[in-house]
């Protein structure tokens, strides 16, 4: 049996999706909230899912710095995300910060029930619909296409791979061996010199510019 915990705002596809996930004898919904803080609040109440299927705006600060957070707490779970930003560098960056799988606001009930199995069982799956657009984007991309004016010091570019990977400041100080000021200081330069107002746009532009996919090669 998978142990399911569901978070998402809206209560009436709230209700839909559980009523998805009660069509299969494999899957057991052990409760729903609202937003992320409910389900902290019911995994202190010794509740441990196996998945945990929830709403997020990756294209938002709070919900992007959020996402790290959650795979930390809910180490023994996996997350299986349902998003309606279908920008494959955003879906990507799920991804490395901790989520296992990512679906789009109109997954059918089919797609939805086989990704809780799929995450279940230790597989990471993206939407048919958001693959899809992965591969046309890689599809229409051609080498040397990327702007890369902006330049980066080793140090940018470690602390530019950490945050795209979830990590907070205080991790990130951990990881590399300095302070969480002057992580804080790298972190508002990068946004600086790559003129945008927060971290999740810092990431997307960074992908979409070629930064994060020269780093990681």
């Amino acid at each position: 049996m998978i142990k399911v915990l569901l978070a998402f705002p809206d209560q009436v596809e709230r209700k839909a999706i559980m009523s998805v996930l009660d069509h299969d004898a494999q899957i057991e919904v052990l409760a729903n909230g609202a937003d992320a803080s409910e389900l902290f609040s019911l995994v202190q109440s010794a509740i441990y899912p196996d998945v945990i299927v929830l709403q997020l705006d990756l294209g938002d600060e709070k919900d992007f710095s959020l996402l790290g957070k959650l795979a930390a707490f809910f180490s023994k779970a996996r997350l299986l995300l349902i998003s309606d930003n279908e920008d494959p560098c955003v879906l990507k960056t799920a991804l490395d910060a901790g989520a296992r799988g990512v679906l789009s606001q109109d997954v059918s009930p089919e797609e939805l029930r086989f990704a809780v199995h799929g995450v279940a069982e230790g597989r990471e799956v993206i939407g048919t619909s958001l693959a899809l657009g992965l591969l046309n984007k890689l599809a229409v991309e051609t080498p040397g296409t990327s702007d890369i004016s902006v330049l980066l010091s080793e140090r940018e570019q470690e602390i530019l791979r950490l945050i795209a990977e979830g990590y907070t400041n205080s991790e990130i100080a951990d990881k590399t061996f300095t302070s969480k000021r002057t992580v804080e200081g790298h972190r508002s330069n990068l946004i600086n010199k790559f003129k945008v107002k927060n971290t999740a746009q810092l990431v997307r532009v960074a992908c979409n510019s070629g930064h994060l996919r020269l780093l990681a090669g």
